[in-house]
């Protein structure tokens, strides 16, 4: 296989899995929960905004990626504390 077949192939992947990535928001969006966080996504929700206000008081549960609030954090800064970016990068 040669490189440029490698790279088309490669390039393909992805974009097959954006596309179905799609699919699934588009059919997810209309679930009530997709926009609400609940249960440990509601415990990384608060603790990513205690971040960005600079009060960290909740204590996050040990189940969850040390970086991952940090993410979040990031992404509510850049898009103004809205979930469907989150949902997007999920």
């Amino acid at each position: 296989m040669t490189r440029s077949q490698r790279v088309s192939l490669f390039g393909g992947t992805v974009a097959l899995a954006f596309v179905l990535r799609m699919i699934h928001m588009l059919a997810m969006s209309k679930s009530p929960l997709f926009l609400h966080p609940i249960a440990a996504e509601l415990a990384n929700d608060i603790l990513a905004r205690g971040l960005i206000n600079g009060s960290v008081e909740n204590a996050a549960p040990l189940t969850i990626p040390f970086l991952y609030p940090y993410l979040l954090a990031g992404l509510y800064a850049i898009f103004d504390s809205q979930r469907l970016p989150v949902q997007v990068i999920h």
